[in-house]
């Protein structure tokens, strides 16, 4: 009797071995996924911030392009204008200068 008793001790702890064992490496798994899972998801968080910055930059580009062209537009209609009185300040210079030759 003490035999058998102390053989289903025996089994017993070596049923409670592979059961903490299989505890264990099933710990030990759900860490690494968790770990490969935060991973993926920490370079998912990256590019998506990287595809917003990118968009973000590129808007920004686009509105920079649209402002240089309506500055250049205006200077184009200052330099018009400012050709256009010079030319006839040139006339009258040119007038001034031979009425005050003659």
């Amino acid at each position: 009797m003490v035999a058998e008793t102390i053989k289903k001790v025996q089994e017993a702890e070596g049923k409670a071995d592979a059961i903490a064992k299989e505890c264990r490496q099933q710990c030990t798994d759900m860490v690494d996924q968790a770990k490969k899972d935060a991973a993926a998801l920490k370079e998912a968080r990256l590019q998506e911030a990287k595809d917003k910055a990118g968009a973000a930059m590129e808007a920004s580009k686009k509105e920079a392009e649209k402002f240089m062209e309506s500055v250049d537009a205006d200077i184009q209609k200052e330099i018009a204008a400012l050709k256009t009185l010079a030319a006839g300040k040139e006339a009258q210079a040119t007038e001034a200068v031979i009425k005050t030759l003659f």
